[in-house]
């Protein structure tokens, strides 16, 4: 393997170290309660938060079912996405479909009053 490829893939292995990191960290978990929850060693959690763990689809998908959160999640592109925006993403996911309606319309309740009030 050449060395930008070599490169390339160490920083995809980074990047995807830094999601799983800021999901876990949005949950207010440790390495050790993610490990626990995904059955993965706590210096195997460590190592991928790091970029120094080359994930196994296996591991990737316990630690992304352990996370409730899609392997896409991870995957797709979100380097914009702030650490409160994954909070966001993560308490919303876990509402039911009723209070997840519910708060969207409070949200366009409020957009609408703020657009009124420019």
């Amino acid at each position: 393997m050449n060395e930008e490829k070599k490169q390339k893939q160490t920083e995809f292995y980074e990047t995807i170290g830094k999601k799983i990191k800021r999901y876990r960290k949005a949950k207010s978990w440790t390495q050790t309660d993610l490990s626990e929850k995904a059955d993965v060693t706590q210096g195997y959690i460590s190592d991928i938060e790091k970029g120094k763990a080359r994930l196994n689809v296996d591991a990737f998908v316990s630690i992304c079912n352990a996370l409730e959160i899609s392997t896409s999640d991870v995957l797709k592109d979100q380097e914009k996405v702030k650490p409160i925006d994954t909070k966001l993403l993560l308490a919303i996911s876990q509402l039911d479909p009723k209070d997840r309606m519910k708060l969207f319309e409070t949200y366009e309740l409020i957009k609408e009053k703020a657009i009124k009030t420019r």
